[in-house]
């Protein structure tokens, strides 16, 4: 795929998007969930031990 914009999700364009060629598809409810995404990131930091920059 060329020219995907920035933040957008590629998955499979075949039956229930199970397989298939690459398409742009939609994002979940829970995964345009920031509050649920920040805490994932803070999750991630505890459990490596490695902290990152935050924007």
């Amino acid at each position: 795929m060329a020219d995907v914009p920035g933040g957008a999700y590629a998955g499979p364009s075949g039956f229930l998007e199970g397989r298939g060629a690459p398409k742009l598809v939609g994002r979940s409810k829970t995964a345009r969930d920031g509050a649920l995404a920040r805490r994932l990131w803070t999750a991630s930091e505890v459990l490596t031990g490695v902290r990152f920059p935050r924007r």
